[in-house]
């Protein structure tokens, strides 16, 4: 495309010189010669225009495609690292159009319960918070900060025990699912 257009141009380039230079020597070969040159370039933009207009013009960026695709590339490199090092079963995902995030959980790959309080997968958590953060680029202030939160939610969880107990029986109890 960028070759027709470069040599339709020079062409035309060419056949303006040519008919100046008729006009200023009023020859007659001169300025039939620089028509028969336009004559082709102005047929090769014509065509370039008619080939543009068949192939149609792409859709433009939006800022949610930008988004979505930001988001795809993220994700991707989340789930690859959790199908190579963790093969717990996580994938996260964005639908087209929609404005939230699923994460899809594979059940058949579930941990065993004892091994949530190992030191192992502990470690393994904290790996892999240590691997999505750096993607994100969050800095070690944001770690701190969000580490800090998690710990303040791990209190909160615990001090409701302490006073209730029972506080994951009656949510249990609601939703009839058990």
């Amino acid at each position: 495309m960028i070759f027709y257009i470069s040599l339709s141009t020079m062409i035309a380039f060419m056949g303006i010189v040519l008919l100046t230079f008729s006009a200023v020597y009023s020859s007659v070969a001169i300025d039939y010669f620089a028509s028969i040159l336009l004559a082709p370039a102005i047929l090769m933009v014509f065509g370039i225009n008619i080939y543009t207009w068949k192939k149609g013009q792409p859709d433009p960026l939006t800022f949610n495609k930008m988004v979505k695709n930001d988001l795809d590339i993220f994700f991707q490199k989340i789930n690859n690292f959790y199908t190579q090092n963790t093969k717990q079963g996580i994938k996260w995902q964005t639908i087209d159009g929609h404005f939230w995030v699923e994460i899809h959980i594979d059940t058949s790959k579930r941990i065993p319960d004892q091994d949530f309080f190992s030191d192992e997968f502990l470690e393994v958590i904290e790996a892999n918070m240590d691997y999505i953060l750096s993607l994100a680029n969050v800095s070690s202030r944001g770690k701190n900060m969000l580490i800090r939160d998690l710990n303040r939610m791990e209190e909160q969880e615990d001090e409701d025990e302490a006073e209730g107990g029972q506080v994951e029986e009656e949510d249990c109890s609601r939703c009839k699912s058990c």
